[in-house]
């Protein structure tokens, strides 16, 4: 009887060790897989994460699109010397300025990569970099008309400033209003330098 427990015993272990030698390959891959399920899902998930974050910025920079127009307005992108120069006639006529002559003078490199320069900075291939050019204008006029031109320079939606101002006295109005201030009563001439930014 005790013989036949210990082969009855003994078949069991045999069995039990030839299943698990039999079943533990398998069981090594199936943990194999979930690992790489697990990673994958987590993968899933990080990038799942990544577009939400990139469609939640897309739809916070569709609310700032004027905002941003305005800065693509202020400096474009290639030289809009043509354009430049139609608005700066545009507003001298609508501010009663003669526009006696007008001359784009040249482009450079914008202040701020002229302080990299400088610095000993390089510049970065590929990259925009910011560009000046000059414009010079020889106005006509009285003084109000100048400060009205000024400030359509100013609201424009260009950024466009202004280097240089020279005023000289052309003559003097006949018949003025003796309550009027003494720039006022005179036709006055203006040599402006206005300059703008632009990414190339």
């Amino acid at each position: 009887m005790s013989r036949n427990y210990l082969e009855a015993f003994v078949i069991a272990l045999m069995s039990v060790a030839f299943g698990f030698f039999l079943t533990w390959p398998e069981y090594v891959a199936l943990q194999r897989v979930e690992t790489e399920i697990a990673e994958k899902n987590a993968e899933i998930r990080s990038r799942q994460d990544y577009y939400n974050n990139l469609k939640k910025i897309s739809n916070e920079l569709e609310d700032y699109q004027e905002n941003l127009e305005k800065i693509r307005t202020a400096f474009p992108t290639g030289s809009d010397v043509p354009v430049m120069m139609s608005f700066v006639q545009a507003a001298a006529m609508q501010s009663g300025l003669i526009m006696k002559s007008i001359e784009y003078s040249g482009s450079g490199e914008g202040p701020v990569n002229t302080a990299k320069k400088a610095a000993g900075g390089k510049g970065d291939a590929g990259k925009l970099t910011l560009q000046q050019y000059t414009v010079a204008t020889m106005l006509a006029g009285n003084y109000d008309s100048l400060k009205n031109f000024l400030a359509k320079i100013e609201h424009s939606s260009r950024l466009i400033g202004t280097d240089n101002l020279g005023i000289t006295v052309a003559k003097e109005k006949k018949g003025a209003d003796v309550k009027k201030s003494e720039t006022e009563d005179k036709i006055l001439e203006y040599s402006i330098d206005l300059f703008a930014n632009y990414y190339q």
